[in-house]
């Protein structure tokens, strides 16, 4: 019995860690993606090739890290070997702590390649725009954030898991229809249109930014397979969404 809360103590201790570094990485890669760029080229000689050629391989090897990780890490395999050892409840805490990890260094290690651009638009501080591109990215991070709320942030963050477990209770995913757990499994967060607009829509698209955008827009197309069950599952939802609402309506 001691040596279960002493484990269940450890696993809620790592679920608040996860959960603090998730939420910190997360604010630096909304300023990472989302604040328009102010970067100016330097006077003189610009980036020789064999330095911008490398700069771009570094940040090209980031962003396979964190692919692979984040391939690595959900595979089913993986799932039962948490399982295996005992500390299932802190499976998905894991993944994001990882997640997150590699993501912040990706973030901090990142190097602009002013070589190439495709475009540059100039935005400076208070400019049209500039606030265009601040209120279009925080009306996209919005809806990332509503929409994960909607499908169970505490149980994406992995403290709910742990929250379970040491209320004796089965895994939080038991508790939900068959079909919502398919779409989960299928889609685990959203939104694929919001964050490949996050990524496409900058002032400053350099050949550093490009290669983020397209390896991250991919990842998400091959990554994220809904098919026609979770479409009818959650064109479902939404037509007993409207009846329920249009009840509420007529009762008032």
């Amino acid at each position: 019995m001691l040596l279960k809360r002493t484990k269940q103590v450890l696993c809620a201790i790592f679920g608040l860690l996860s959960l603090s570094l998730t939420l910190y990485t997360v604010v630096k890669f909304v300023l990472f993606t989302s604040k328009p760029t102010q970067q100016k080229y330097r006077s003189g000689k610009s980036q020789e090739l064999k330095v911008a050629v490398r700069l771009l391989l570094k940040n090209t090897i980031w962003l396979v890290v964190f692919i692979l990780q984040h391939s690595f890490q959900k595979h089913e395999n993986v799932k039962k070997l948490w399982k295996k050892i005992g500390l299932e409840s802190i499976e998905r805490a894991a993944y994001n702590f990882f997640s997150s990890f590699i993501l912040l260094q990706l973030v901090q290690n990142w190097t602009f390649v002013e070589k190439w651009t495709l475009w540059n638009i100039s935005a400076p501080v208070h400019s049209p725009i500039w606030w265009i591109l601040v209120i279009t990215h925080s009306i996209f991070w919005m809806i990332i954030g509503c929409g994960s709320l909607l499908m169970d942030l505490p149980e994406i963050v992995g403290i709910k898991q742990i929250y379970y477990d040491i209320q004796g209770l089965n895994e939080p995913l038991t508790y939900k229809a068959r079909s919502l757990n398919h779409l989960l499994s299928n889609i685990r967060h959203p939104s694929f249109i919001g964050f490949s607009l996050i990524f496409w829509l900058t002032n400053l698209m350099s050949l550093d930014r490009f290669i983020l955008s397209l390896m991250f827009t991919c990842y998400m197309f091959v990554a994220w397979s809904p098919d026609r069950t979770d479409y009818g599952y959650q064109r479902q939802q939404f037509q007993l969404k409207k009846l329920e609402l249009s009840y509420d309506l007529k009762q008032k």
